[in-house]
C-alpha cells in the first residue's frame, strides 16, 4: 500500500501494490507534472511534490554492504541533516529540487560514506557501498 501526499493539494490517495518497483507520474491542473519510482518492499510513504514554482526530482539511493547485500535502516543525511532511512531492500528516495547535494549514508556497524549528487531535470540514482567498521 502506498500513501501519496501532495504538498499544497489537499487529501491523499492510497494505492494497493504488490512487492516490487513502480513508476508513477503525477499531474494536476496548474502544477508542474512530476514522476517518481517507488519501491514496495514494505509500506513506503512517498512524498511527491507538485508545486507551481518549484520542480522536484527523485533521487533514488541504494545502500549495500561489501557483499552487495542491502542495508536496511541505513540513515541518509543531506548537507549534514538526516533526511531518510532505507527500507528492507536498502532503498530510499529523496525528492529534491535541482542542485548539487552532499549525501552521507551510514548504518549500525558500518563506516559512513559521503558522495555528491547533482539533480538536473531528471531522476538520479546513487548507490553507496558501506564497509564494516573496523
Amino acid at each position: 500500500m502506498f500513501d501519496f501526499y501532495f504538498r499544497g493539494v489537499p487529501g491523499k490517495k492510497l494505492i494497493d501494490a504488490d512487492t516490487g518497483r513502480y513508476l508513477g507520474s503525477f499531474d494536476a491542473s496548474g502544477y508542474v507534472s512530476a514522476a517518481t519510482l517507488a519501491h514496495s518492499c514494505a509500506t513506503p510513504l512517498i512524498n511527491r511534490a507538485l508545486n507551481s514554482m518549484d520542480v522536484y526530482y527523485p533521487v533514488h539511493v541504494t545502500v549495500w554492504n561489501s557483499s552487495t547485500k542491502p542495508i536496511p535502516n541505513a540513515w541518509i543525511s543531506k548537507d549534514g541533516a538526516e533526511v531518510n532511512k532505507t527500507d528492507a531492500c536498502g532503498c530510499a528516495t529523496l525528492i529534491l529540487p535541482q542542485g548539487v547535494y552532499t549525501l552521507t549514508v551510514g548504518g549500525e556497524g558500518f563506516e559512513d560514506e559521503t558522495g555528491e549528487v547533482t539533480v538536473n531535470q531528471s531522476a538520479v540514482h546513487a548507490t553507496f557501498t558501506l564497509s564494516a567498521e573496523t
